[in-house]
């Protein structure tokens, strides 16, 4: 289970309990202000895109359903569905974790993104439990959120950023299954 440790006024860090790190289990954040390196930074949609046109070669990985990627998602994401099935009778998708290692090195910088943020951070603890070290979760994700206060955070389609409804050739979940 995911605990927010910190704020920065760009970036909420996160921190993941891994089971095989007993010494870690009840860790708690202090309150210092030294930043510590996280498995994976949650950020906005305009720092995603940012990353995406940067020249560091980020991947966009959308983690919603095939059915839910087709309605609309960021041009160029790769769709892996990390939960099967319609909500609220969904289940997480056994074949999650395969597909991303035969298409992604655990090195390569990924970008994971949902609806609104909630299974891309499943996704995201998923990820780190295998290895991957260069993640970055989407919060407000596609169609945007609500913040603690209950204030809209715009989503990456509300603030006018490309989506498509068809995956690009080789990005789709069929396509990257394939891989496995």
């Amino acid at each position: 289970e995911s605990a927010a440790i910190g704020t920065s006024s760009r970036i909420q860090r996160t921190m993941v309990a891994l089971p095989c790190s007993p010494g870690m289990a009840g860790a708690i954040y202090d309150g210092s202000t030294e930043e510590a390196a996280m498995p994976y930074r949650n950020i906005n949609p305009t720092e995603a895109k940012a990353l995406l046109d940067g020249r560091e070669g980020w991947i966009s990985i959308e983690v919603r359903t095939e059915g839910e990627s087709n309605q609309g998602h960021a041009a160029g994401a790769c769709n892996i569905p990390v939960a099967v099935g319609h909500p609220p009778q969904m289940t997480m998708n056994p074949e999650f974790l395969a597909v991303v290692k035969a298409n992604f090195k655990k090195g390569q910088k990924l970008l994971v993104r949902w609806a609104a943020g909630g299974r891309s951070s499943k996704a995201c603890e998923i990820l780190v439990n295998a290895g991957y070290t260069d993640l970055d979760n989407m919060m407000g994700g596609l169609m945007g959120s609500r913040d603690p206060m209950g204030r809209v955070e715009k989503g990456w389609a509300a603030l006018g950023f490309p989506t498509e409804t068809t995956a690009a050739a080789g990005k789709s979940y069929e396509a990257l299954r394939r891989n496995v």
